[in-house]
């Protein structure tokens, strides 16, 4: 017979005999009914020997897939020490505390990540013995992520413990992710996250998604302009193999960039605005915007900007950790129209915002087109809001506009984008959009 004691500190959790299942893949014991928290340690004993599992918590798994900006690419400021509560399912399928750098690729044995690393990242897999003894002996080989903020926010808030599976890899489009790519084994990017899902026990709370950058290069409208519909499918197909047809995404819309040439700006636009549009029409699927954040390189969301990425998606998930908490959602486009008959004042609505739109110094960011092959400029002398409706901007134009006229938020490839509500959530970047003309 076995034993098993579970405590909690120097608490007894549980202390009783169980039995050995086959419920799961392999023999072994199943324990249930463990209040969520920890970190545990359980111990099992019998015929004379012992097992002891230390830092064991009971909580909600969370997915990090993606390219580099989930990835993180930012330089570290800081060793963080571990927390309590915050785990992650290493690279090398061990699990370990969820310090940054939470993807550290040059510690996994995968096929796809091997293969990324020789052929997309040009690395000499002559130095791989070195620099992953380097990173499993330090604080680990790596950048960092909205992920360990992300996690620090909703531990403190909600008190259940989070185990992370960090699958992103910088640099990859949709179609790499695609789910037709798996064989079921470790050498595509969708095959290799869903095993390391199952591998944890095959339940996740949700998943954190930034990527895009790499759909917005090719000039081919056969992937920039089809951006919507592959991630509706790769969404279908994450909740089809997760076993949970509401499991909620939460993404980020792709930031700033300094680094791709010009003429990439309807390309960058085309993604954004197809981000924009799965957060309203893809149930569950929730977005951030990102334009608003500072960066570390010519692309990269640098540390303290991705601290606010994983404070404001936090602030998005929480509910679905916490049933006392309200449904909440990110802030969504609602309507453009002309506000008056001169066509010289435009009224910009949103849905969800907390307390009353501001900005910081001068309200920037919007431009308009007089048509449909006119690229966006901004033409607006002046950028205010409206206390009687703390969800509308309104645009002040000196001659009347077109009524033809498109608009845009955060166009460009590198916009200023300065407007919040009063929760520190930004205005999603969005356009084209047609102004629509009063009856």
């Amino acid at each position: 017979d076995l034993m098993l004691h579970i405590t909690d500190g120097d608490a007894t959790v549980f202390e009783g005999p169980v039995e050995i299942t086959d419920s799961i893949e392999e023999p072994g014991v199943m324990i249930e009914g463990i209040p969520v928290g920890g970190p545990y340690t359980i111990r099992v004993t019998g015929a004379g020997e012992m097992l002891q599992f230390d830092h064991v918590c009971v909580g909600d798994l969370w997915v990090l897939a993606g390219q580099s900006n989930m990835q993180g690419s930012a330089p570290l400021k800081v060793v963080h020490d571990p927390v309590p509560g915050i785990n992650m399912l290493n690279m090398d399928n061990t699990w370990k505390p969820g310090t940054p750098p939470l993807h550290r690729l040059f510690e996994s044995d995968a096929e796809i990540v091997h293969q990324l690393l020789q052929h997309r990242s040009g690395f000499n897999m002559e130095q791989l013995p070195q620099i992953r003894e380097e990173s499993q002996n330090g604080p680990g080989v790596g950048g960092v992520g909205c992920g360990f903020f992300f996690a620090r926010v909703l531990l403190e808030q909600t008190d259940v413990p989070i185990g992370f599976i960090p699958c992103a890899y910088g640099g990859t489009s949709l179609e790499e992710w695609s789910p037709d790519r798996s064989d079921g084994s470790d050498n595509s990017l969708y095959g290799h996250m869903i095993n390391r899902i199952k591998r944890a026990g095959g339940t996740v709370r949700g998943m954190l998604w930034y990527q895009g950058e790499s759909d917005a290069g090719p000039e081919d409208p056969a992937v920039y302009g089809t951006y919507f519909e592959r991630f509706q499918s790769f969404v279908e197909a994450v909740r089809r193999d997760c076993d949970d047809p509401d499991l909620p995404i939460f993404t980020a819309q792709i930031g700033r960039v300094v680094v791709f040439p010009d003429d990439a700006d309807y390309r960058w636009e085309a993604i954004r605005e197809a981000q924009r549009r799965a957060a309203t029409e893809i149930p569950h699927v929730h977005m951030v915007a990102t334009v608003d954040l500072p960066l570390s390189d010519g692309i990269h969301i640098s540390y303290d900007g991705q601290e606010q990425l994983g404070e404001r998606m936090a602030w998005l998930a929480r509910p679905y950790v916490d049933p006392s908490v309200a449904p909440r959602k990110g802030i969504a486009l609602e309507s453009v129209r002309f506000a008056n008959a001169d066509r010289t004042i435009i009224h910009v609505d949103f849905a969800n915002v907390t307390g009353q739109l501001s900005a910081a110094g001068l309200a920037r960011g919007f431009g308009l087109s007089n048509g449909e092959d006119d690229r966006p400029l901004d033409r607006f002398y002046h950028v205010d809001f409206d206390t009687d409706h703390p969800n509308r901007v309104v645009l002040h134009r000196g001659a009347p506009v077109s009524e033809a006229a498109r608009l845009w938020h955060a166009p460009d490839l590198n916009p200023v984008a300065n407007i919040i509500d009063e929760n520190d959530m930004p205005i999603p970047a969005f356009g084209p959009v047609t102004v629509d003309i009063p009856e």
